[in-house]
């Protein structure tokens, strides 16, 4: 961990729910040279869309009915030189991921409303893999669960996924998890 923490490189954690990917996350901030600095927490499955957006990026002053004067500063912001754990991130609508993916290639978001950019410096433990977006991250999760929770055996895994044999060892082959442990190789 210390190897990780000390990097501004993303980290991604997966890990079944209740197994601690955010206590593993606070130590990572913990660890790093941003450990004086906020460790936010989102928790993505528990909001709703529209809800998710603002609670992530904030929003201006008539963004929408019942937006509280002033505006409000998102989470992102609340991070401000630290870490942003964002725990079922499988979870994040795939509308916001191009936002989200803006925020971290380019430093900057726009609060919902707004046109102005503004900068932002934090890090994302829990970033998805390379090349898999969110939803694929999620469903990778859920097919090795399933998987190890079946002892391995793939027909068993079909069927409580209720997908067909072939899908579910097409999918084993694209996410690199082995069949005889349910883990990625």
């Amino acid at each position: 961990m210390p190897c990780v923490a000390v990097t501004a490189a993303p980290v991604l954690l997966l890990g079944e729910t209740g197994v601690g990917k955010e206590i593993f996350a606070q130590g990572i901030h913990a660890a790093s040279p941003r450990r004086d600095c906020p460790f936010v927490v989102v928790t993505c499955g528990s909001v709703s869309r529209e809800l998710l957006a603002t609670e992530l990026f904030g929003y201006v002053d008539g963004a929408f009915t019942g937006a509280r004067r002033g505006g409000m500063a998102g989470k992102i912001e609340a991070a401000a030189g630290g870490s942003l754990f964002l725990d079922e991130i499988g979870e994040l609508p795939l509308d916001l991921q191009p936002m989200l993916l803006r925020a971290l290639e380019t430093g900057e978001i726009s609060r919902i409303g707004e046109a102005t950019l503004r900068k932002v410096d934090f890090r994302l433990p829990g970033e998805p893999q390379e090349g898999l977006s969110l939803a694929e991250t999620s469903e990778r999760d859920l097919i090795a669960r399933t998987l190890r929770s079946c002892n391995g055996n793939v027909a068993a895994t079909a069927l409580a996924l209720g997908l067909a044999k072939s899908t579910v060892y097409a999918k084993l082959r694209r996410y690199r998890i082995r069949a005889d442990l349910g883990t990625a190789d």
